[in-house]
């Protein structure tokens, strides 16, 4: 009967992530949301050429103005899947919680060594096999 008085409480009812996880798989659930965040950044690397990508129709001649409107309306559209993607992938991350995860980090900023990207120069390349681990 007690255990019933207990789960009548919602706050006690959610399920509550255990204490010890095992080393080994919070170390990679880390590197997953790591990888989640990198396809991430890339995808918004990519997004800031969409503009000149999306207005390149219109720079080379066309055979006619239905077929330059054509081809400008084939670029927006790919230009509006590609940032539907972004913030597919974007609000996907924050639903999961990945930068709730990054505050307790953010209190103590003082134990954070700064990043520096002439410190990974490939820290942009999409190929994993390629990028150097330091």
């Amino acid at each position: 009967m007690a255990n019933n008085a207990n789960n009548s409480n919602p706050s006690l009812s959610l399920k509550q992530p255990p204490a010890a996880k095992d080393s080994a798989e919070e170390e990679q659930q880390l590197e997953d949301m790591l990888a989640r965040l990198d396809e991430v950044h890339l995808q918004l690397r990519q997004l800031r050429s969409a503009l000149p990508r999306m207005l390149e129709p219109l720079t080379v001649k066309q055979p006619s103005p239905q077929a330059a409107f054509a081809a400008f309306m084939q670029s927006v559209n790919n230009t509006n899947k590609e940032v539907a993607n972004f913030q597919e992938a974007y609000y996907s991350l924050i639903t999961d919680g990945l930068f709730q995860r990054a505050r307790p980090g953010q209190k103590s900023p003082r134990s954070l060594k700064q990043w520096r990207a002439t410190e990974h120069p490939d820290w942009a390349d999409p190929d994993k096999k390629r990028r150097r681990v330091v």
